[in-house]
């Protein structure tokens, strides 16, 4: 049995993972490695623990983590928003379409009746207004404790 090393299973791993790569016939073609022992490595690849690949895989993500990157995305200008999708592994695509899920979704009630659309901006407005109230109390907590050390016992 031939045994290859971990850089070159790593390498062609990466070059099978690529965007507009070759296939696994391809690149054993190029290689001589066989294709059976390709798939194994990549099968072998998505099954460890530190596969950043598959989890992140917008597709994979929870509703949660969905509207948590939404939210995040809208603070952002567009040259941070760039960068930031790219960080997450997501395209503005999937952000739009995401948004328009959640809507559709929180439209509807339990009867399946759509909720009215004044109703769901001013609950908006709400989540706006709790947002900043939480900004503002996470920093008077930090700076609570920057100053904490030195006030003295009749202050605290």
């Amino acid at each position: 049995m031939k045994r290859y090393s971990d850089k070159l299973i790593e390498t062609m791993i990466k070059k099978l993972l690529l965007p507009g790569g070759p296939n696994v016939k391809t690149l054993s073609d190029e290689t001589g490695i066989s294709q059976w022992t390709l798939r194994r490595w990549m099968k072998l690849s998505m099954n460890t623990p530190n596969n950043k690949r598959t989890e992140n895989r917008p597709n994979d993500l929870s509703w949660e983590d969905k509207f948590n990157l939404i939210m995040e995305a809208l603070k952002k200008n567009e040259g941070e928003l760039g960068i930031f999708l790219r960080e997450k592994g997501v395209h503005s695509q999937h952000l739009e379409l995401w948004q328009k899920q959640i809507k559709d979704k929180l439209s509807k009630n339990e009867r399946g009746k759509a909720v009215p659309l004044s109703k769901l901006k001013s609950l908006e407005k709400e989540i706006e207004k709790k947002d900043k109230a939480l900004a503002e109390f996470a920093t008077l907590a930090i700076l609570k404790k920057k100053v904490f050390p030195f006030l003295t016992d009749a202050e605290r």
